[in-house]
């Protein structure tokens, strides 16, 4: 009788009843409630079962056993108590929890609140090396949710991978300090999340930063996959190659995404394309540095750009954009391309016969500070400049900061929406926003330079005010009505009586239709 006893503790599931700890191994279901769940061996869902996880629970394995759903897993955790998945040895880790041809008769599984930590693809099969915390094959009816993925390792996909008409929806989770490949070449596509072979996740709200692959490293989408991603945060990675989004004989759809910072030792800083369909829009793309295309690096493919930020990236050869052969012609549409056409790199920029329309050329005058340091100061000029139809975009309905996409008449270039300009909603609005710049010079003696720029002629009065510390109107510089373009007046230090006023700081106010703003100037004497 010890001797059965001790053969079943190894090979199927055995646990301590009413216990803070329960061991497990071979074919598990029903519910684990326990504190802590030791795993001391592979274990498997079986088909047509399924497993309940409590939140808090910590499941450590022992050594680098795999999970296999065959059925179903409920891992939800909550804000308070997430679920922790991880390995006792961190040298060695774990394999990860995978739906290898999961049957499609079961329910779907959901992974909410859940902590992934040292899961590492290794082994003697090509498929162990594949999927570092999850892997799914053929297999879709998966959730992924407000879950953390840290410190993990694949050949590829060392956060999730997903191949073979594998589309789970994955959203609002952390992908972080994760490692994907090897020295080897070809090694390591997609280090965060990786997709193969007809596979089109929704991949919405996620950040992906810090991570290190020797491919590819936010996300890669390869072989005629056809994922949606939308309003990511893509930053801080490192590679060797395509350090935001790889995409390679696939036709995805990229709206609303920050990828910035990304540093790549070769081939493109923020989002490659090869032998690709793609929709590009809304995103701001920025200080992203490679050898070749530092924002965009775009070959032999059918690329569609509207509404982008591709600013302040840095590259050998095509700093905002690589066009590496003649077979490319991208067409941008409302975007703001530091340097614009004459900037592009690659053989293929000198052949360059793409669309280029309502684009510009203008610092975007990003917050650079606080939570959201990519936002647009009221002056950019890439605030209610982007396209007057957004049909067909993808558009979620809150940008990055949860500011409501579209505001004050026209969507912003870029994956950030100012909330304070408002402008007119009619549809042939010149590129222009209407703003107030900052007086020249500043501070001045005994004259300076205010200049302003109105996107539509205003049937209103447009006004432009100086006021005193006290907010009591000092001249009136401006009062009529004013085309459409640039405007400039310029104030010599004088009342509305023509008398000398006194050194100190002043205010100009302009008032242009439902546009008020104001701004500080000093006159020294």
């Amino acid at each position: 009788m010890k001797r059965f006893i001790i053969l079943y503790i190894f090979i199927t599931f055995y646990s301590f009843l009413n216990a803070d700890t329960i061991i497990v191994s071979g074919d598990v279901s029903g519910i684990w409630s326990a504190d802590t769940v030791n795993v001391i061996g592979d274990l498997t869902i079986p088909d047509g079962e399924a497993l309940t996880i409590d939140p808090g629970t910590y499941i450590e394995f022992q050594g680098h056993y795999k999970f296999n759903v065959q059925g179903q897993i409920l891992a939800v955790g909550n804000e308070q108590d997430n679920i922790y998945f991880t390995a006792i040895n961190h040298d060695e880790g774990w394999h990860g929890i995978r739906f290898d041809n999961t049957p499609a008769t079961n329910d779907s599984s959901k992974i909410f609140y859940c902590h992934f930590e040292y899961g590492k693809a290794t082994g003697e099969e090509p498929e162990d090396k594949l999927g570092g915390a999850l892997y799914l094959n053929s297999f879709s009816k998966v959730h992924i949710a407000y879950s953390t993925f840290y410190n993990n390792f694949a050949g590829a996909g060392a956060g999730i991978y997903c191949c073979y008409n594998s589309s789970p929806l994955i959203e609002f989770n952390d992908i972080s300090y994760n490692t994907a490949g090897d020295e080897n070449p070809g090694g390591g596509w997609g280090c965060g999340i990786s997709m193969y072979y007809s596979s089109s996740p929704v991949i919405r709200n996620n950040r992906i930063c810090n991570n290190f692959a020797y491919g590819a490293v936010g996300i890669s989408c390869i072989f005629n996959s056809s994922p949606i991603i939308i309003n990511n945060i893509i930053s801080n990675n490192y590679g060797i190659d395509t350090g935001g989004i790889l995409i390679n004989g696939s036709n995805p759809i990229i709206v609303n995404n920050l990828i910035s910072e990304n540093q790549v030792e070769y081939m493109c800083g923020g989002i490659s394309c090869v032998n690709s369909s793609a929709l590009i829009a809304n995103n701001t793309i920025s200080n992203n540095e490679s050898i070749y295309g530092g924002g965009l690096a775009l070959g032999d493919s059918n690329i569609t750009l509207i509404n982008n930020n591709i600013w302040g990236n840095i590259a050998a050869v095509g700093s905002q954009i690589y066009l590496p052969n003649l077979n490319t012609n991208p067409n941008f549409y409302y975007c703001n391309i530091q340097g614009g056409i004459n900037a592009f790199g690659g053989e293929g920029a000198a052949g360059f016969n793409g669309d280029y329309e309502n684009c510009i050329d203008s610092d975007p005058l990003f917050w650079a500070t606080g939570e959201f340091p990519y936002s647009l100061l009221d002056d950019s000029s890439c605030v209610n400049t982007g396209t007057p139809d957004t049909t067909g975009l993808n558009l979620p309905e809150f940008d990055l900061a949860e500011n409501l996409r579209i505001f004050g008449g026209r969507i912003d270039m870029g994956a950030y929406e100012n909330q304070n300009v408002v402008v007119s909603t009619d549809v042939n609005l010149i590129p222009l926003i209407t703003k107030l710049n900052q007086n020249y010079p500043n501070p001045f003696n005994p004259s300076t330079t205010i200049s302003f720029e109105l996107n539509t002629e205003i049937t209103e009065i447009t006004e432009i005010v100086v006021l005193n510390l006290k907010g009591q109107k000092v001249k009136t510089l401006v009062n009529e009505i004013l085309p459409a373009g640039e405007h400039s007046v310029i104030w010599n230090g004088r009342d509305s009586n023509g008398n000398r006023v006194s050194s100190g700081i002043y205010f100009y106010k302009l008032n242009a239709g439902k546009f008020v703003r104001t701004k500080k100037m000093i006159l020294l004497k």
